[in-house]
């Protein structure tokens, strides 16, 4: 599903990594280690830039390590650690990296393409309106940042979301 591993790390820690992430904490056993398995892992280093802003993307990524901080417009946004996730935009649209994030201490994340996550919410229903609710939340958050809430392009994202998550 994804390309070879960049960096092979046993899967209780990845997993030990996804059940502190709001997204999967609720995920089945056998899902966190489907994710583990297909996943792929990369390792950073302080000061390396994970994402870029305006940069093509259709993967996201959950912090197994590390610390890292995200970044719009040289102003700094949040700062990130183990279980928290980035890149979900880009993952349920074909829009660009809203935002660039930048390693703050070594670490490792995992990354997950459109269709290894496709087939997680098919494995499990319950993660699917899960992880529906938290990016329907991100994208509102997403726009509301951008100081309006523009109709047109948070339907297209939420269409996308839908489609992903087979609810149309």
């Amino acid at each position: 599903i994804m390309k070879k591993k960049e960096e092979s790390l046993p899967n209780t820690s990845v997993v030990q990594a996804l059940k502190k992430s709001e997204l999967f904490k609720e995920a089945r056993g056998d899902v966190l280690e489907f994710l583990a398995t297909y996943g792929n892992i990369i390792r950073f280093q302080k000061g390396d830039e994970v994402l870029k802003e305006g940069e093509e993307g259709d993967t996201m990524y959950i912090i197994i390590d590390g610390d890292y901080e995200v970044v719009r417009g040289g102003k700094s946004l949040a700062l990130m650690s183990q279980g928290d996730f980035f890149g979900e935009v880009a993952l349920i649209s074909d829009k660009k990296r809203n935002a660039s994030v930048i390693c703050k201490s070594d670490g490792r994340v995992l990354e997950i393409d459109r269709m290894l996550f496709k087939m997680v919410l098919e494995k499990d229903w319950v993660l699917r309106d899960i992880v529906y609710k938290k990016f329907q939340e991100r994208v509102v958050e997403e726009l509301k940042g951008k100081g309006k809430v523009i109709q047109e392009e948070k339907m297209t994202l939420f269409e996308n979301l839908k489609k992903l998550c087979g609810l149309s």
